[in-house]
């Protein structure tokens, strides 16, 4: 079944009798149209329910409204979706929520530097790249590209870099050593790691 296109701007330009160019000021709020052409083109607009492509938009205007999210960790495993482990689960769900609390889509993105990569990885606003990989290819894509990036977890490559975040992870590793101490063990190990 082919998939429907919705209302384009040339079926508003159609039913308002303007140019496409004509519709494109009105609803963009640029040119010389008079008041009135503007109000009536953008009543059309309305009762057609059209909304512009947000990718053409996006092109043009350089932004689409979406972040990606790079996960390394789940790169360097190959696997997306590794059994019994739900903190990756839990960290794109809090980053979805507070992407569209600003008004933003999040796109999950598996490594951009694979092939194919795809379609619209690199026409995105900007990226969270969870724990860098030292010379990581990703962030060097992201970087020749001019696409802003933050990182989750200091990038091990590029210690003068300031745009990243991470747990308190001093602070929690003490407080669960002392727990342990606490009930008693003498002899703790810790593995960490993918």
């Amino acid at each position: 079944m082919a998939r429907s296109k919705g209302v384009t701007i040339r079926d508003v330009a159609q039913r308002a009798g303007v140019s496409v160019a004509a519709v494109s000021m009105a609803l963009n709020d640029t040119g010389t149209l008079s008041a009135a052409t503007r109000l009536r083109v953008r009543a059309v607009a309305e009762e057609m329910e059209y909304e512009a492509d947000a990718l053409a938009r996006g092109l043009r205007r350089s932004s689409v409204g979406a972040i990606g999210l790079v996960m390394r960790s789940l790169d360097a495993l190959g696997e997306y979706a590794p059994r019994g482990v739900d903190v990756f689960t839990r960290y794109i769900g809090a980053a979805s929520a507070q992407a569209m609390d600003r008004g933003l889509s999040l796109m999950l993105v598996p490594d951009p530097t694979r092939r194919p990569t795809p379609p619209l990885a690199l026409s995105l606003d900007g990226y969270i790249v969870t724990m860098p990989h030292v010379d990581d290819p990703v962030i060097g894509l992201l970087e020749r590209r001019g696409i802003p990036y933050v990182t989750l977890g200091r990038d091990p490559s590029r210690p003068d870099f300031t745009d990243w975040a991470t747990e308190n992870d001093s602070a929690n590793f003490r407080r669960i050593y002392e727990h342990f101490a606490a009930s008693g063990a003498r002899s703790i190990v810790l593995l960490r790691g993918t």
